[in-house]
């Protein structure tokens, strides 16, 4: 709390969403999901089909709206060790995302967003938001 906080959970694709500790204390702190936002990461390390369909779940259980929940890749360890840039790794989790048909049909279907930029572009119209209302 307060209100106006946003709450941004961020899970790995590879855990169960309903055993996650932190979706659990956002749907306490934020019942009607107001606040809430779930970033999901680790897309690329998610190896079986499913993905889209857990998406769509978890934004349901956690009555989310569909445009508060992302899928985004990180960059691995190697890349950060190898010294990736930003720029660099957008690109890649773009060229990631445009290849995975089961992502970009959920995310048309079910209206999700897909990367950083589509996660950042929300905090900010959030944030916009908040300093509109009264």
């Amino acid at each position: 709390e307060p209100q106006e906080s946003v709450i941004l959970n961020v899970v790995s694709a590879m855990v169960d969403f309903s055993t996650s500790a932190s979706l659990q204390l956002s749907q306490e702190l934020d019942p009607t999901s107001r606040r809430t936002l779930l970033c999901v990461t680790k897309i690329d390390q998610h190896a079986e089909e499913g993905l889209a369909k857990k998406l769509k779940v978890a934004a349901s259980q956690m009555r989310l709206r569909p445009e508060r929940v992302f899928a985004v890749r990180n960059r691995k360890q190697q890349e950060n060790e190898g010294q990736v840039s930003l720029l660099d790794a957008r690109q890649r989790e773009s060229d990631f995302l445009s290849a995975h048909d089961e992502l970009q049909a959920g995310a048309k279907q079910c209206g999700y967003g897909l990367g950083v930029a589509a996660l950042s572009a929300s905090l900010v119209d959030i944030q916009i938001e908040r300093i509109q209302e009264p």
